[in-house]
């Protein structure tokens, strides 16, 4: 397929997603028998010591992602140095839609340690946890350790409409094969996958493809070229090539 012209680049903002450490708070064994039913009979137990608004919470870096920032960066631009890596990137993947995505931001950001553990996909868990802390504009890109029944997961969403935050997820990946090779040429297929979702691709019953709908698979390697017409409508909105909607334009002065 030729390499259609312009070039669209989507901003990316990555948010590692962590657990919460709350250093005034500790739990300890106890045994809450005041308000035992049984006389005499205390229950085992946990008591819970401190006050949350004597200090705020820090962000665990044991509960979470463990990809380095030197890691995710090498998504993006090329860095065989980097362990674990090989040189490619998730833009070698869409080298032929003339849509290349850039990284812009980077940030770690706190949620429950569960979650930061195991994301779950569900639309309400999403909406209520990732969606306050994206941005409008960029693609939101969030790194979990493990994400519940999936690789990663994104939703296709329409960029133009205000008020959409694009958001994509990927899991470590840590557990999908033990050849450092193969992780990081599945995570950059899961990476392109999903970032085909938020620029408005379904799925496809084409195991070549990059929006294969069973599985990622070491050979889903292309898009075709109505996949990349669709794709580019909407990043040139994210790119700021075209104009926004009419609600997000500044006031005139």
């Amino acid at each position: 397929m030729q390499t259609p012209q312009p070039e669209y680049v989507v901003p990316v903002v990555a948010h590692r997603l962590f657990g919460r450490n709350y250093p005034d708070i500790r739990i300890e064994a106890g045994f809450p028998d005041e308000d035992d039913i049984i006389s005499g009979e205390p229950r085992p137990g946990f008591v819970v010591r401190g006050t949350i608004g004597e200090n705020p919470p820090v962000i665990d870096h044991s509960r979470g992602t463990q990809r380095s920032w030197q890691e995710i960066d090498a998504m993006f631009t090329a860095a065989p140095e980097v362990d674990g890596t090989d040189g490619s990137t998730v833009n070698d993947l869409w080298a032929d839609t003339g849509i290349r995505f850039e990284l812009v931001e980077k940030t770690d950001t706190p949620i429950s340690s569960a979650m930061a553990q195991h994301l779950s996909p569900d639309t309400a868990i999403v909406n209520s946890l990732l969606r306050p802390v994206g941005r409008e504009g960029v693609i939101n890109l969030y790194f979990a350790r493990r994400i519940n029944g999936a690789w990663g997961f994104a939703r296709p969403y329409y960029p133009a409409r205000a008020g959409h935050i694009p958001i994509a997820t990927i899991a470590d990946l840590r557990d999908r094969s033990e050849n450092p090779d193969t992780q990081w040429k599945h995570s950059l297929i899961t990476l392109a996958h999903e970032f085909g979702h938020v620029l408005g691709l379904g799925h496809v019953a084409f195991d070549e493809n990059i929006m294969y709908g069973h599985g990622t698979l070491l050979g889903s390697l292309k898009l075709d070229q109505p996949q990349a017409a669709i794709c580019r409508n909407r990043a040139a909105y994210l790119s700021g090539a075209v104009s926004p909607p009419a609600s997000r334009r500044a006031p005139r002065m």
